[in-house]
């Protein structure tokens, strides 16, 4: 293994780490500085090393995490609706209107809740 192989496989390490610990602490604020922390880079360089490994900002993974969590919400508990998983109860999507949280559905191709709850589909990145 040589130098450059060494160093992708310790990047991708770090990166693993950061989603798990943002599969763990998904219910918390992560932003850049905390997420930078976790895989001991700066800032800087965890935001390009990140994006360049995963394909999206760390932002967008944050964000789609959560829409994640918020259509298994969905799916697990059929008598919930939208507004039951913003902010005040079991997700923090950090807005109070179902028309962007539909949006979110939307972008990360995730049903719209309000046209049915019966179809999940779960994409992880793999790195």
């Amino acid at each position: 293994m040589n130098l450059n192989e060494t160093s992708r496989q310790e990047y991708i390490s770090r990166m693993n780490r950061v989603m798990n610990y943002v599969d763990r602490h998904i219910d918390k604020a992560l932003n850049l500085d905390v997420l930078a922390g976790v895989a001991n880079f700066s800032p800087y360089h965890f935001h390009r090393i990140f994006t360049f490994l995963t394909g999206e900002t760390p932002g967008n993974y944050v964000q789609r995490m959560r829409v994640e969590k918020a259509a298994r919400l969905l799916q697990n508990d059929k008598r919930k609706s939208i507004s039951e998983i913003q902010p005040a109860s079991d997700l923090p999507l950090k807005v109070a209107v179902q028309p962007f949280i539909s949006l979110l559905f939307r972008r990360y191709g995730k049903r719209i809740p309000a046209t049915g709850k019966s179809r999940f589909c779960e994409q992880r990145i793999a790195v």
